[in-house]
């Protein structure tokens, strides 16, 4: 579910890379979504009407709502997936002509460039748990407050009872995970 999450945060956000997983979880999860709520507009609609062409068409409609309010991050997704095999988003074009849909398709299977790109840093590099950076991110600060750019303090060993000072990225100034070996800013090494 935190994929699925994780593209609805970004809504429409066309910039930057999604790896593989982030691209076929949130279809997958879309999918699994639009078969639920189909399948409880017929239930809870078949009680109330009784007509079966008036019933499609309630579960289609909503069904339509849905769709429409997932087509902006499921392009979004897609274009950021083409960012991460190092194409253009305008790729996203060929679906326009017969049998572009299948390129596409072939692109969202093709792993991720690795190392950076000229769309941002590889999403998939060694360290890098987005699940735990996500949620570290969401206690911390806007950029510029006073917890964010602050240099990171080496070598400093925690007393018994008290907590690790906090690490952060000496390039963008990103709070960094304990552990990490990489940013999750910029994608530099992290110390």
């Amino acid at each position: 579910m935190y994929w699925y999450w994780e593209a609805m945060r970004k809504y429409a956000v066309f910039s930057g890379r999604a790896r593989r997983k982030e691209y076929w979880l949130f279809h997958l999860i879309n999918g699994i979504l639009c078969l639920v709520l189909g399948a409880l507009v017929a239930f809870v609609g078949r009680a109330v009407i009784e007509d079966p062409v008036t019933l499609i068409r309630l579960a289609a409609g909503v069904l339509m709502l849905y769709m429409l309010a997932t087509i902006i991050p499921s392009l979004a997704v897609l274009v950021r997936r083409l960012h991460d095999i190092n194409r253009s988003g305008l790729w996203l074009l060929i679906s326009l002509v017969p049998f572009g849909g299948l390129v596409l398709l072939i692109f969202a299977c093709i792993d991720s460039d690795p190392g950076p790109n000229q769309y941002g840093p590889n999403p998939k590099r060694e360290g890098f748990n987005p699940q735990a950076a996500w949620a570290a991110s969401a206690s911390y600060g806007p950029p510029g407050s006073p917890e964010i750019g602050r240099p990171a303090k080496q070598g400093m060993t925690p007393q018994l009872g008290t907590t690790a000072p906090q690490a952060f990225c000496t390039n963008c100034g990103t709070p960094l995970l304990p552990g990490t070996r990489f940013c999750t800013g910029c994608g530099s090494a992290a110390y």
